[in-house]
């Protein structure tokens, strides 16, 4: 029997793959964060940890397994997230550097996560499980779905010929997603500022005279994006603002009503898609004759 650390904050993709794990003779440790995950793997040993490159906090799934790494190497490592993620080459070179033996592309059938779990742990891959009740892998998080585009240039316009936003200012302490949205603004010749701090943010703002949009990660250490947002508004009430983050309460109607409060244009569930990103940048900037963006147009949808 292997020991496998699954690190996932999603809450119904971390629970199939613990019964799935569990069911085909492992014992199986959970955690919603990288930061919760990095906790479990200093204190025990695992033979396997299965992260996905994103998760809340301030250390993301290849920081975890850089620490991870260095503390006992002989631990194997599989990372999964979108395609549009994995797919980057930076992403795989940084996977490449900490020993990740194998990458999975969300969403994913639960017989490529069991081929890949044995293989990397070097044991014959056996049998999945058939189970009576199918809401027990419920399998909205592991079956087969439409994949998540990419932040490419096709998609990096702003929907209509009306004016889009022309200065952009992004707070994402996650170096990767930072840089993706960053070459997406670039791609739109938009003109962008890559922070990953609160109070730079309102530094930035203090040294311009222009900036149309912010796009803010809520949670960053320090300032975070909805402080940074409830200044700005008073300071700059011209700005559009964007929030985005992976936590289950930013979907909270509490958290949609402050964020209407505060004017925010929309908000952005981690992980997103490019067509959902520009989405919100166009919830942004309206056309004229839409006049102002309906309470519905601000929340957005994810898995």
């Amino acid at each position: 029997m292997s020991r496998i650390l699954i690190v996932e904050d999603q809450k119904l993709l971390r629970r199939s793959l613990r019964k799935l794990l569990e069911d085909l003779g492992h014992s199986v440790v959970t955690a919603p964060t990288a930061e919760d995950g990095l906790q479990e793997a200093l204190s025990g040993r695992f033979d396997l940890i299965l992260t996905d490159v994103f998760t809340p906090g301030s250390i993301d799934g290849l920081k975890l397994l850089v620490r991870v790494h260095q503390e006992a190497p002989s631990t194997k490592f599989i990372l999964m997230s979108g395609a549009a993620v994995i797919d980057k080459p930076d992403i795989r070179e940084a996977a490449h550097r900490v020993g990740v033996e194998h990458i999975l592309s969300k969403p994913f059938p639960p017989q490529e996560l069991n081929e890949a779990v044995h293989e990397v742990l070097g044991l014959p891959i056996r049998p999945l499980p058939q189970y009576e009740d199918k809401r027990v892998l419920d399998d909205a998080s592991l079956r087969p779905q439409p994949k998540r585009t990419s932040f490419d240039a096709s998609a990096s316009r702003v929907a209509g010929d009306h004016a889009g936003p022309e200065m952009v200012i992004v707070l994402e302490d996650n170096d990767t997603l930072q840089k993706l949205i960053g070459q997406a603004l670039t791609a739109a010749e938009i003109n962008v500022l890559l922070l990953s701090r609160g109070d730079e943010v309102l530094e930035a703002l203090e040294e311009r005279d222009h900036c149309d949009l912010l796009v803010l990660d809520v949670f960053v250490p320090g300032m975070d994006g909805l402080e940074v947002a409830m200044r700005v508004r008073h300071r700059r009430p011209e700005v559009a603002i964007i929030l985005m983050s992976g936590s289950s309460s930013f979907r909270s109607s509490e958290f949609e009503e402050r964020a209407q409060e505060l004017g925010v244009s929309a908000l952005l569930p981690k992980p997103f898609s490019s067509d959902e990103f520009w989405a919100a940048v166009s919830a942004a900037f309206p056309a004229p004759d839409e006049g102002t963006v309906s309470d519905d147009s601000s929340i957005g949808q994810d898995s």
